[in-house]
C-alpha cells in the first residue's frame, strides 16, 4: 500500500488545500473566478495564500501535474457511510473520470484490510501517479488524520500527497508513485535475500524514517519490509508507508497514559513481526515499532524470520518462538545471519511504555558492523548491481 507526506495542509472547516500544489486546484482558465469566490467565502483564511495561487497559474511554462476542479465540498466528514458499490472497481472507474478529468486508472498494485492502490497515468502529460481507494469512511478518517501530521514534516521518507476525496460515492487519496517495497526487492533478488551490506544501510534507513514518524507522536503498529518502499525520485532512498492503523502516543506532547489506552482484543499489525508487550494485549508504545523494526532487520539479512512458516492461526506458537529467541544460544545466534545485530534485541527488551527510544543508540551500532566490514552508505544496492 502506499500513503503519503511531503506537503503543507491548510484547513477550511472539514476541507484541506494543500498548499505547495495550489496550483492544481482548478483548471487554467476558471482561475480568477475561483480565487474570487473562495476569497468571498473564506476572506483571511485564503488570504495567506493567495499569493501562492496567482504565482502558480502565472507560470504557464511549467508542466501542470494533476489536472482537475478542487470542490471545497469534496470532503464530507460527516457522512454516515458510503454507497453499496463504492468499493468496487467500476466505481473506481467512475470516481477517477468525474474527479480526475484527463486522468486514466490503470492496473491494481496494492492492496490490504483497509483499502487498494492503482495506477493512475495522464492522457496529457503522461504523468504517473498512485490513487489509494479506501474501503469505508473510518478508514479514511484514520488515514487522513495521520496524513494530515506526517505532511507537515515535508522531508524524503514519506510520499506526496496531492488530492483527497471522501464522499457518499466513495474516498480516495491521489499519491507520488513510488517504487516496489521491501519484500518485493528481496524475493526477487538471486538468493531471496538482502547481502550484509544492504541489509544494514536499509535497516539504518528504516530506523531514520521511524524516528521522524515517531516525532509525530504517533506509533506506526505495522513495521514491516513491505511497508517500506523505494523512492521514485531516488532508488537508494527509502519511504515509509501505510499509516492505516497507526495511532496517538502523545496528545499536546505528554505521553498518553498507559491506564487511559484501551487495552487491545487481539494483537494489532502483522503477526511475524509484532511485539511481545503486542502479543500480550498491552496497548502500543514506540518501543514496540523498534521490536518489530529489529524482526525486519532480521528478515532483510536472513531472507526470514525464524517462525516465517507459521500462519495467523499459530499466534501461540509465534509468540513461543519470539521469547524462545531470547534464550538463543551462541551457536545459534553465530549460526544465523543476524548475529551482528542480535546485541540490540537486548536493549529493545529493556525498554518500557513510557521511555524515550534513543535512536541515535541503534544507528551507532550498524555504524560500527558497517565500518568494521568497510560498508559504506552511498555503495551500490544489491537492486542495483
Amino acid at each position: 500500500m502506499l500513503c503519503c507526506g511531503g506537503m503543507e495542509n491548510k484547513y477550511i472547516k472539514d476541507n484541506a488545500f494543500t498548499s505547495p500544489e495550489l496550483n492544481n486546484l482548478c483548471h487554467h482558465q476558471n482561475s480568477d473566478n475561483k480565487l474570487k469566490y473562495m476569497e468571498n467565502k473564506y476572506g483571511k483564511i485564503l488570504g495567506d495564500i493567495t499569493n501562492v495561487i496567482h504565482k502558480g497559474y502565472n507560470n504557464t511554462n511549467k508542466k501542470s501535474q494533476i489536472e482537475y476542479n478542487q470542490d471545497p465540498t469534496e470532503l464530507d466528514l460527516n457522512l454516515s457511510s458510503f454507497n453499496s458499490n463504492c468499493y468496487e472497481e467500476e466505481n473506481f472507474k467512475e470516481l477517477i473520470q468525474g474527479y480526475l478529468p484527463h486522468h486514466h486508472l490503470g492496473e491494481i498494485i496494492g492492496q490490504g484490510g483497509f483499502g487498494k492502490v492503482y495506477h493512475v497515468s495522464s492522457y496529457k502529460s503522461n504523468r504517473k501517479y498512485a490513487v489509494k481507494f479506501l474501503k469505508n469512511k473510518e478508514s479514511f478518517e484514520q488515514e487522513y488524520q495521520i496524513l494530515s501530521v506526517v505532511t507537515k514534516l515535508q522531508n524524503e521518507y514519506f510520499c506526496k500527497i496531492y488530492r483527497a476525496h471522501c464522499s457518499s460515492d466513495g474516498a480516495f487519496f491521489v499519491l507520488s508513485l513510488q517504487g516496489k517495497n521491501l519484500k518485493c526487492i528481496m524475493n526477487g533478488l538471486a538468493k531471496k535475500r538482502f547481502s550484509g551490506s544492504s541489509g544494514l544501510r536499509i535497516g539504518y534507513q528504516m530506523l531514520e524514517a521511524i524516528k521522524y514518524f515517531h516525532s509525530t507522536g504517533y506509533i506506526h503498529r505495522d513495521i514491516k519490509l513491505s511497508n517500506f518502499v523505494l523512492s521514485s525520485e531516488n532508488d537508494t532512498k527509502i519511504k515509509l508507508i501505510d499509516f492505516g492503523i497507526c495511532r496517538a502516543y502523545k496528545r499536546r506532547g505528554k505521553i498518553i497514559e498507559l491506564g487511559t489506552s484501551r487495552k487491545p482484543k487481539r494483537y494489532i499489525g502483522t503477526l511475524h513481526y509484532c511485539s511481545l508487550p503486542i502479543h500480550n494485549l498491552t496497548p502500543a508504545s514506540p518501543r514496540d515499532d523498534i521490536e518489530s523494526w529489529f524482526y525486519s532487520c532480521m528478515q532483510a539479512l536472513q531472507g526470514k524470520v525464524p517462525w516465517y512458516k507459521c500462519r495467523k492461526e499459530d499466534y501461540e506458537i509465534v509468540k513461543y518462538m519470539k521469547e524462545e529467541l531470547r534464550t538463543w544460544e551462541c551457536e545459534q545466534i553465530d549460526a544465523s545471519k543476524y548475529r551482528t545485530i542480535f546485541p540490540l534485541l537486548q536493549k529493545i527488551d529493556k525498554l518500557g511504555y513510557y521511555d524515550e527510544i534513543n535512536y541515535q543508540q541503534y544507528q551507532n551500532h550498524l555504524e560500527k558492523i558497517m565500518s568494521a566490514n568497510d560498508i559504506k552508505m552511498d555503495d551500490s544496492y544489491d537492486w542495483q548491481n
